[in-house]
Order: structure tokens, then sequence, then C-alpha cells
């Protein structure tokens, strides 16, 4: 949370304070993913999300960028999802 970088140095000042994310208090925001679900036809990633010492399971609809093989032979899978609207359950 203490890294917000809105472009507008006021804004960003005022959601670091404690009237939004309290960052002098909380400075991390993180997110733990627990699974991945299959989701009309595409996924969804659920997980924990934890802002101010709170925490809520929320579900973001991610789109799939492609797999790698990793250094030990492990498949790696990577996705990208954005936020700013609701999610219909």
């Amino acid at each position: 949370a203490s890294s917000i970088e809105t472009g507008v140095a006021d804004r960003d000042t005022h959601l670091k304070s404690a009237d939004f994310f309290d960052v002098a208090q909380f400075p991390d925001a993180a997110f733990k993913s627990t699974r991945v679900e299959k989701h009309g036809d595409g996924f969804r990633l659920v997980g924990q999300l934890t802002i101010k010492g709170n925490s809520r399971e929320i579900a973001l609809e991610v789109e799939p960028l492609g797999t790698v093989e990793d250094a030990r032979g492990n498949q790696r899978a990577a996705f990208s999802s954005a936020t700013g609207r609701r999610m219909r359950s």
C-alpha cells in the first residue's frame, strides 16, 4: 500500500493516510491465492486479500498469458487480471 502511485501526488498522499490505507501502521497490502477455478471460457483466481490487517476472500477473473518451464523442469503459468469493477458470482 505504501507504494501506491496514481499519478496525482495529492491523491496519493490522501490514499496513504489513515482515511484510507493508513500506510504508517499498515504499509503492506497482500493477496495470497488459494485456488484457480474454471469460469465460463476463462478462469478465476480465488484468494485472501489483506488490507489494513483485514482479510477477505476475493475472486479475480484472469486471462492466461502462457506457460514456461523453469530451471528445475517445472511448468509455470502466467496470468493477467485487472480490477475496478464488481465481479458477479
